[in-house]
């Protein structure tokens, strides 16, 4: 029972050691910083900063040319209704004169050259 309590207290006092140490440690990191240290972090910050802005430029490029081939293609669609139309239109126009006559075929070749 002694020795379980001597073991959780050198588990706390070398937690807190580990502790102390760390956050002291992480004040000579922030005081140990040359100016040449901090000249190199803004200069690597500037290049971020450029290429961030780079990024917000080539992402609205990319949005407009999205758009653009969206544009195009309701276009296309469009126009692919419309030649299916047309058709459509012509193919009833040719079934149509394939059912003439002669007689009405003449007719039809006379009123059109007229």
């Amino acid at each position: 029972m002694i020795s379980n309590k001597y073991n959780i207290l050198i588990i706390v006092v070398l937690s807190v050691s580990l502790l102390f140490s760390i956050f002291k440690g992480c004040n000579v990191v922030q005081n140990d910083i040359t100016p040449s240290y901090k000249n190199s972090i803004d200069s690597v910050n500037v290049i971020i900063d450029s290429l961030k802005i780079k990024q917000l430029e080539l992402d609205s490029n990319l949005n407009y040319q999205i758009y653009k081939m969206d544009s195009i293609s309701n276009q296309i669609s469009y126009t692919d209704k419309k030649i299916i139309d047309v058709k459509k239109h012509y193919e009833n126009q040719i079934n149509i004169v394939r059912n003439f006559s002669d007689d009405e075929l003449t007719k039809f070749f006379t009123d059109r050259y007229k």
